[in-house]
C-alpha cells in the first residue's frame, strides 16, 4: 500500500499494517482478520480527494465481488470509470481461478503455497521463489495447455 492515508467509511483511518491489497486483484483490500475491503475515490479533485475502504460482509474474493455489483458500491466511487474497476477484477478473477486450476493438475511440491501475483510487466509467467507473477492477458488468451506447458517448464529448471 502506498503513503497516502486510507480511511474506513466512517473517516477512521486504517493501520496500512492491518490492510493489504490483495495481490492478484486490485481495488480490493483485505484486513489481517479476514474482511474484505473494497476501496472508492471519494472527492474528484486530485488535491481534495481521499481513499475510503467499504466493508464487505463476504468471505471470499467471488462473492465480494458479486456482493459490490448488488449493493451498487461502485455508484460511490467518484474516480473515472468505476464500473470498469469492477469488470476489471471480474476478468482478473477469472485469469487466477483459470491459473489455479493449471496449478493443481501438478503434484510438484514446489508448486504447492505458491503466491500468486498480478504483473504486467512479465511477458507470460515468471516463477521467482515462492511466487508466481503473470500476466492475466497472456494467461486469459492462452489455452489451459499453454498454461500447463509454461508451468512444466519451471519444474524441468528446478529438477
Amino acid at each position: 500500500m502506498n503513503t497516502e492515508k486510507v480511511f474506513y467509511k466512517n473517516n477512521r483511518e486504517v493501520n496500512p499494517k492491518e490492510v493489504k491489497e490483495n495481490s492478484v486483484i486490485p481495488h480490493l483490500y483485505m484486513h489481517e482478520k479476514g474482511a474484505f475491503f473494497y476501496r472508492i475515490q471519494k472527492g474528484k479533485k486530485a488535491s481534495k480527494s481521499k481513499r475510503v475502504l467499504l466493508r464487505l460482509a463476504s468471505k471470499d474474493i467471488s462473492s465480494g465481488i458479486s456482493e459490490i455489483e448488488e449493493r451498487k458500491l461502485y455508484k460511490e466511487d467518484d474516480s473515472k470509470a468505476p464500473k470498469k474497476k469492477v469488470e476489471e477484477m471480474k476478468f482478473w478473477y477469472g485469469t487466477a481461478m483459470k491459473l489455479t486450476e493449471a496449478l493443481s493438475c501438478f503434484s510438484w511440491g514446489g508448486f504447492s503455497g505458491l503466491r500468486l501475483i498480478n504483473c504486467f510487466l512479465v511477458g507470460e509467467m515468471k516463477l521467482d521463489g515462492r511466487n508466481l507473477y503473470f500476466n492475466p492477458h497472456w494467461v486469459h488468451s492462452h489455452s489451459e495447455r499453454d498454461i500447463v506447458l509454461k508451468l512444466r517448464g519451471f519444474i524441468e529448471r528446478k529438477i
